[in-house]
């Protein structure tokens, strides 16, 4: 799915902005994820998968102002800042949500980008030193290698969509810290952030 929202990116010019993306190839299950206006291999959000319309956009509207539905090829917007030149999104009827709150438990990242700007080693050990600044993160592990850079550790959560919110949060943090100038496709690659129970 990524790849088929970056043709309506670039014809949008959302770049500038963190934007988040809802969509289906079936119209019955959603996909969302999030682009972060932020330089960086962590700056791609990924939220909840095969979920209904409704629980997609509503992830999205919580992680940006400017939220993008596709379903086939009709676009809408439907975040609180409108997308020029598209249709607003139809509210759709919601399901009932009942049941209490989850309490918080142990969630193990994993994330991982290709790395072209020389050895990752000394990356990732500077990412390590951001990491164990964080509070919010234990058991933090870091491994580079000539093309690749790989980080761990765990965060406490009371979900996987918030314990990816989180892991992106710190990522992007312990990222901008480092204060390196890289350049997407060319110095790195679109991440992945994989979160399990731990």
């Amino acid at each position: 799915m990524l790849r088929r929202f970056q043709y309506w990116t670039d014809r949008y010019d959302v770049a500038m902005h963190a934007q988040a993306f809802v969509g289906s190839d079936d119209g019955e299950h959603f996909d969302a994820h999030v682009e972060m206006a932020e330089p960086g291999p962590f700056s791609l959000l990924n939220g909840p998968r095969g979920v209904p319309v409704d629980v997609a956009v509503d992830w999205a509207r919580g992680q940006a102002k400017r939220v993008l539905v596709r379903t086939g090829d009709v676009l809408y917007s439907a975040g609180a800042e409108p997308l020029p030149s598209l249709a607003q999104w139809p509210e759709q009827p919601r399901g009932e949500r009942t049941g209490q709150q989850p309490a918080s438990s142990a969630w193990r990242v994993q994330a991982t980008t290709g790395w072209y700007l020389g050895e990752a080693g000394g990356v990732a050990a500077r990412m390590l030193r951001e990491l164990g600044r964080d509070a919010r993160v234990r058991d933090a592990q870091a491994a580079g290698s000539a093309r690749r850079l790989e980080l761990a550790f765990v965060v406490d959560c009371k979900g996987e969509m918030e314990a990816h919110a989180e892991a992106s949060e710190i990522l992007r943090t312990a990222w901008s810290r480092l204060s390196i100038v890289a350049v997407p496709g060319r110095d790195y690659d679109v991440s992945t952030i994989e979160v399990v129970p731990a």
